[in-house]
Parts: structure tokens; sequence; C-alpha cells
């Protein structure tokens, strides 16, 4: 977890962040490895490394310095690359920041998430795309965008419905994902329970587009 809101440390851990043993902060603090950091969760077969707040300061640390660019690649062992079969990184929406340079710079790829009536989710499309050009041409020319996520969409709204559209026009056919994620109550309800929404109500509308996806 590499946004210090916590948000998915919050969810998927056993502990709060400030409980955990080690997080995602004595990555570019110590010298710990990421084998060290990691923690079961809530859920089988899922793992994790935790955030924390004072990750907003570790990220005011590390800017400007190698840490700022490959701090978190020198971390990555190989014996857990080999352990698990994807490893996901939640990055802060700061596009081009230190933190989320460091999860591009070890991506195979990423996803794009974009509110269905967020105006401002467009600039910072333009924002990650130009950070992915620029670290795809100095350090990690493999990575590529695996799809655009639309989340929060209210087909009521015709803001919705422009979004959509433009959204649509700015990516290729095939780079926005077929499965929208549609606004819906019981997201947030689970989230006040410290739940995914799958684990909180499966059949729930929220359920289904995330199982979707």
């Amino acid at each position: 977890d590499m946004d210090p809101q916590c948000n998915a440390s919050m969810i998927l851990g056993k502990l709060s962040p400030f409980e955990q043993p080690k997080t995602i902060v004595d990555l570019f603090t110590s010298e710990s490895n990421i084998s060290d950091c990691i923690v079961p969760t809530k859920y089988k077969n899922v793992d994790m490394v935790s955030s924390h707040m004072d990750l907003f300061a570790v990220k005011t640390q590390i800017t400007g310095t190698t840490e700022g660019i490959v701090g978190l690649r020198k971390k990555i062992d190989k014996a857990t690359l080999s352990k698990y079969d994807f490893i996901f990184i939640d990055c802060q929406p700061d596009i081009g920041g230190a933190l989320v340079t460091n999860a591009l710079v070890i991506s195979d790829k990423y996803i794009v998430t974009v509110g269905a009536e967020d105006v401002f989710g467009l600039r910072g499309i333009k924002q990650l795309e130009t950070a992915v050009k620029s670290v795809r041409e100095s350090i990690n020319e493999k990575i590529k965008m695996l799809g655009v996520l639309i989340t929060m969409a209210d087909y009521r709204s015709n803001a919705t419905s422009v979004m959509i559209e433009t959204i649509n026009t700015h990516f290729k056919e095939g780079e926005v994902f077929e499965t929208v994620i549609k606004r819906n109550a019981s997201i947030n309800t689970a989230f006040m329970h410290n739940k995914s929404v799958i684990s909180h109500d499966g059949r729930t509308p929220g359920a289904v587009d995330y199982s979707k996806l």
C-alpha cells in the first residue's frame, strides 16, 4: 500500500497500520526488504505491506533523491517475486510524485482509474501519461497500460455520460475496461466496516461490478 491515507491497509489488515510491526515506511528508512515487511491479511491467499501516515513525510524526504526513483526497486527480493502470482501496488492520486514514480519503475502494467464525474481526472490522466513516458524512456521500457477503469458512474447523471464518452474518445479501442464501477452505497458501507465490498455482501451491485472486473 503506497498511499499514505492507508485505506487499503485498514480494509485488508488484521491490525491497524499504526500497530503493524513494519510498514512501507521501513522500505525507505531502513535496510528492510519487502519480505521483511509482508504481513498476512484477513483474506486467504492475500498478504500485504501496510502503509502508514508517516509516508507523507517520507515522500518529502526522498523527492529529488535516488530513493525517489528506484528506492522500492532496490528492496524487492527474488524470493518475494517468486512467491506471489500477482503483486498489486495501491498508489495515491499524486501523479508524477516520488511514490508513484517508484511504483511505475517496478511495475509490468498499470491501471488508470478515473471517476465518471471527475472533470479534473482527465487532466490527471495526461499528467500520468507524461510520467509513464518518462519512466519508460529512462528506466522501465517494458511497462504497459493494462486498462482504464471508470468508477463512481451514475447513469442518471448527464455528467457521467459525457465523461464516459470523453474517456472512450481519448483512448484507443480496447484500452478502456468494458466493466464500469457504478456508484453504489454498498461500497461505502463495506468500507465503513473495514471490509472489502465482496466480503461484506457479494450480492450487491458494487460487489458484482468488481467481480466482473
